[in-house]
Order: structure tokens, then sequence, then C-alpha cells
């Protein structure tokens, strides 16, 4: 079965070597680079949350 795509108008990221890059989903099958690149994993998903808009809930410690 194929790989789910993400929905359409969201932000997400995906590691690209040592580095994390934000992307925009622009069609069913296509996204976008947005030029942003974050260096932990932490700061590329908090932006994410940002950009859609969502609420990030602290970690537990």
């Amino acid at each position: 079965m194929p790989r789910d795509f993400h929905q359409v108008g969201i932000y997400f990221y995906a590691p690209r070597r040592s580095s994390f890059y934000i992307y925009h989903q622009d069609t069913e099958t296509t996204a976008s680079h947005t030029g942003e690149v974050f260096y932990s994993r932490e700061a590329a998903r908090k932006r994410v949350y940002e950009l859609n808009g969502w609420y990030l809930k602290p970690k537990r410690k």
C-alpha cells in the first residue's frame, strides 16, 4: 500500500542530511520547500506547529 500523503495546505518537516527542512504540501502529490532550515528536530517541530496554527503541548519531564 502506498504511503499516505500529507493534506493539501499543511506544513511538515523532513530530515535532510544533518538538518530538517520545512515543506508546504501544494497538491496531493507535490510539496515545495519553504526555504526554512533547522538543525534540531524540536525547533522544526515547533515551527511547523506555528505555521499550521496548532497548539504545542509542553513535554512532560
